[in-house]
């Protein structure tokens, strides 16, 4: 990006590219139980740069999440190619518990990517994908198909500084209002001012209302939004102790807001519930009311809904979360030309665009103002084109992190513990969980955050 030309092309293109909507998650097509006998793992380019030819093996796709009609993604791909597809649902739990992926193509969240790399499941990213990811590739390709990646998302993608997968999405936290809150832009001390008046109390409720997931990354936001730490050496941990910082400020600040928040008026949902709940209810509201919430990874069903308002957030720092979608080629991947032009398809503009709201996190053009869901995301592009925006950590055990997390934040919300006493039992959860991975896990934890100290 050097030159000119380039630089201009790469920011109109990376406009383009940062304002990525979502959908929702996968279901699994029927498989056949029959597949070929399995090849050794290999990275080796196509030949040529001619179309694959299809095989009558089905390409094997697992997508970590749940689709809404998964036979809109294969319609899809047949029209673009006769090679068939095969199309699985897995939970997280679900991938890990196999012996193996025994799949040609993954998509999955890119939290999982430093577990993936430690398992040696999928490969690096091959050149022929890489290129129309890296803006500095991408600036010399003709095709206007398919757009670099933004800096932040090209971070996220990354494991030790290699890339492995395609970012075919993201997630990002923000802050939404109902349409009675006269003011668009405020500070998270304003919020809290805003707050201030909501009676405090314990809230019951059924973990089976809790989207785990949610609850953490609306409270990651807030405190990644108020750290004094440097985001480049991580924001969950001190780098060269692996000592965490759940009993910092900034995380005491969040969860004393989430518990605001969730004391709102049959304001629950808007802090354990799934997006979808929370957009849902914070555009029925006609008082003053506040809602976390990430617009990709709301449903087709949501887009109706446009009472809501986006509260611009005056110095908070920008952050996206684990939830966004990746795409790697993997270790046991028997169709290497064909899996490398499905990730090809599957990068350009219009395939994502018709495949908006197919799976949660997963990239759309949305940004065209056709409703408030895109415009929301619209908003997010210049956090994204920055370099220095907080990403969460990839490491292996994230998702052990993750859930003994969201079990203390419940414990609080439905006041069995303070505050200070669900993040200090917290810490010492992550403290076990940290000893138990052993010396590696300050460099798995430098490597997911692309430096070595």
């Amino acid at each position: 990006m050097k030159e000119p030309k380039i630089v201009r092309r790469d920011f109109q293109r990376t406009l383009l590219q940062a304002a990525f909507a979502a959908g929702c998650t996968v279901t699994s097509l029927a498989q056949t139980g029959c597949t070929p006998e399995e090849k050794a793992p290999t990275q080796t380019e196509p030949e040529s740069n001619k179309t694959p030819q299809a095989s009558k093996v089905p390409l094997r796709i697992w997508i970590v999440g749940s689709i809404r009609q998964s036979e809109t993604i294969v319609r899809q791909w047949a029209a673009n190619s006769e090679q068939p597809i095969d199309i699985r649902s897995l939970t997280t739990d679900e991938l890990f518990s196999q012996e193996k992926c025994a799949a040609d193509i993954l998509l999955y969240p890119s939290r999982l990517l430093g577990q993936l790399e430690k398992l040696k499941w999928v490969v690096k990213l091959p050149s022929e994908l890489s290129k129309l990811v890296s803006p500095e590739q991408a600036a010399e390709s003709v095709d206007e198909s398919s757009l670099p990646a933004p800096a932040g998302l090209v971070a996220a993608s990354s494991y030790d500084g290699v890339m492995y997968g395609m970012p075919l999405g993201y997630s990002m936290i923000n802050l939404i209002a109902s349409k009675s809150v006269e003011r668009t832009s405020l500070t998270w001390k304003e919020v809290g001012e805003a707050l201030a008046g909501v009676e405090r109390k314990p809230l019951e409720f059924d973990d089976g209302r809790v989207d785990r997931n949610a609850l953490v990354d609306r409270f990651l936001f807030i405190a990644f939004g108020n750290t004094q730490s440097n985001s480049k050496y991580g924001v969950l941990f001190e780098a060269r102790t692996m000592k965490d910082r759940l009993t910092s400020d900034e995380f005491l600040f969040a969860g004393e807001l989430i518990q605001a928040m969730a004391c709102q008026p049959e304001g629950l949902d808007s802090v354990i519930g799934s997006h979808s709940a929370s957009w849902q209810w914070v555009n029925k509201v006609d008082q003053d009311r506040f809602a976390l919430l990430s617009p990709c990874q709301l449903s087709e069903l949501d887009n109706g809904l446009d009472t809501a308002q986006l509260i611009s957030l005056v110095g908070s720092k920008a952050s996206i979360d684990g939830s966004g979608i990746m795409a790697s080629v993997t270790t046991q991947c028997q169709q290497t030309n064909q899996s490398i032009r499905f990730l090809q398809w599957a990068y350009q503009m219009r395939t994502l665009e018709a495949l908006h709201h197919q799976v949660a996190g997963m990239i759309s053009i949305g940004s065209r103002g056709r409703n408030l869901i895109d415009r929301i995301v619209a908003a997010n592009v210049v956090a994204l084109q920055e370099d220095t925006i907080a990403t969460e950590p990839r490491m292996p055990g994230t998702e052990l992190y993750r859930t003994a997390l969201a079990k203390h934040l419940m414990e609080f919300i439905r006041g069995r513990r303070s505050c200070e006493e669900a993040l200090a039992a917290a810490s010492e959860s992550w403290d076990v969980i940290t000893k138990e991975r052993g010396s590696n896990s300050k460099i798995e934890y430098e490597k997911s955050l692309g430096l070595r100290i």
